[in-house]
């Protein structure tokens, strides 16, 4: 009877002592001390839990191998541990073992089928594997599941306006999330860009500055605002967001070119003239056709016919192809010459390329003028 009573007391003991170890195995990875919770843990590697506690300590420690290792045999020891197969097919999804992290979704999707969480992860595997229609089943499964699962239904979103162009619904899953939750970053995002890729700019400006409001301030929505400001006639604000665009950009020459626009839309020639040039300055390698045009266009602005002459045909030197440049140059000979003699050969030249009625209309038309003054000028 006294051997039982010892023999109990020691089992007790031992017992208590893994629970202590457990317990200060718990407060040790709280606290940050991994090494020393896993040598707390490993006191009693039989039970499913420490081998759980290890392998989450094992993953802070981005020891992914020896983390996978005890996951693998605190399942093997409790196979109905679904929170801790999820996080092991998370833990191969996150070091690219793709095939790995399906096979586990899908066996939590058996255990479970009414998890939309489930789905959604096995969509983002099948992406990493670049399966777009498979991770596309996936997210619908779990959007379906929970229209309220805004992860999926964004993911549904994205892949309609970027990759299919199905626009209409795009928008009627944005506008439900945004319904849901009128805050959510990704989905504001996602409707300026969807009013920005279908070309409705001034239904885009709203969606992008309540971005901005909210701190997500980047380069490219800086640019695409610019835009939207630009082609909404709203040059002072786009130029006030293209400055913001060239503290992230310093040497971007779009957004100097882009500048020079605005500003030759205000009538501040001066200021045009030198953004411009900037972009000249920076673009390389060329070509430099849309800014030598450009700038040739404001240098007719100041009337300094010369100049513009001189950038038109570097556009056009570039760019031979264009017709109308052909044209332009001519206008540009017929301000910047007196006499007809230098004026016709532009114009000889320019009736030989462009075809658009209007434009050749006015050519033909100051090709006979012309032609009459240095008649009268011979006789």
């Amino acid at each position: 009877r006294g051997m039982k009573i010892y023999s109990f007391i020691i089992v007790l003991l031992f017992s208590y002592y893994n629970y202590a170890q457990e317990n200060n195995g718990d407060k040790l990875y709280q606290l940050g001390s991994y090494t020393k919770a896993i040598a707390a843990f490993k006191a009693d590697t039989s039970k499913a839990y420490n081998q759980y506690m290890i392998a989450k300590a094992y993953d802070q420690l981005e020891n992914f191998e020896l983390a996978i290792t005890h996951y693998q045999k605190a399942i093997a020891i409790d196979s109905t541990l679904q929170l801790q197969k999820f996080e092991l097919a998370n833990l191969y999804l996150q070091i690219k073992q793709f095939d790995n992290a399906i096979k586990l979704y899908n066996l939590l999707i058996e255990e479970d089928s009414t998890n939309p969480t489930f789905f959604y992860y096995l969509g983002l595997a099948y992406e990493n594997k670049d399966n777009k229609e498979e991770a596309n089943k996936n997210f619908l499964a779990a959007y379906n599941i929970d229209k309220n699962y805004l992860k999926a239904s964004y993911k549904l979103a994205a892949n309609a306006l970027l990759s299919n162009n199905n626009y209409d619904y795009c928008l009627a899953l944005l506008k439900e999330g945004l319904a849901i939750n009128p805050n959510n970053i990704d989905f504001i995002n996602l409707r300026a860009i969807y009013h920005y890729d279908v070309q409705n700019y001034p239904a885009a400006i709203p969606w992008f500055e309540k971005l901005i409001a909210k701190g997500q301030e980047s380069a490219t929505i800086y640019k695409r605002l610019a835009t939207c400001y630009y082609d909404n006639h709203e040059y002072e604000k786009a130029i006030a967001i293209l400055k913001k665009q060239q503290e992230l950009e310093q040497n971007n020459p779009d957004i100097f070119f882009k500048a020079g626009l605005c500003y030759s839309e205000l009538k501040e020639y001066t200021k045009a003239e030198t953004a411009f040039n900037q972009a000249i300055i920076l673009k390389q390698p060329p070509p430099l056709k849309n800014e030598y045009e450009e700038l040739a266009f404001v240098y007719q602005r100041i009337e300094k016919h010369l100049t513009a002459l001189k950038y038109y045909k570097l556009a056009s030197k570039e760019d031979p192809e264009d017709a109308i440049l052909y044209y332009k140059i001519a206008v540009a000979a017929d301000s910047a010459y007196t006499k007809a003699e230098q004026k016709l050969p532009y114009f000889v030249e320019a009736e030989k390329h462009v075809t658009h009625i209007y434009f050749k209309k006015f050519i033909d038309k100051r090709l006979k003028e012309l032609n009459e003054e240095l008649l009268s000028e011979a006789n």
